[in-house]
């Protein structure tokens, strides 16, 4: 006799992806409070960039919870473009090697987290 097992995932609804963004945000706003070594006190130019994206993703929630889907897809849109002015702007520091290369690859890493979260709460409808 075999025994069958069936996997069950989670479904996230968008809510879930979006809370995912937020703590993937709010844990790179503390990295960069934290680092001192970047020129010209960049590390506040990254700081206004993530809170402008956390900005978005409330606006998007707000949407959400108005059961307004295109509101909330535009939001997201936003918020995944200014992770990407982010993501332009730590090359430039990547550039000059300051800080190090494994605190810039960990950012890249959650920054690229974070758009992955929107897109994937974007692609979600709100019946999910």
């Amino acid at each position: 006799m075999t025994q069958s097992r069936s996997l069950q995932w989670p479904i996230l609804t968008k809510d879930d992806l979006l809370s995912a963004a937020t703590d993937l945000i709010e844990e790179l706003v503390e990295r960069f409070r934290d680092v001192s070594s970047l020129p010209g006190n960049k590390e506040r130019s990254f700081v206004a960039k993530l809170q402008n994206v956390q900005k978005k993703i409330d606006h998007a929630q707000r949407a959400i919870g108005r059961g307004k889907q295109k509101q909330a897809d535009n939001a997201l849109n936003a918020a995944i473009n200014q992770m990407g002015a982010f993501l332009n702007e730590l090359d430039t520091v990547k550039e000059k090697r300051m800080p190090s290369e494994a605190f810039v690859w960990s950012v890249e890493q959650s920054a690229d987290a974070v758009i992955d979260q929107l897109a994937r709460a974007r692609e979600a409808t709100l019946t999910d």
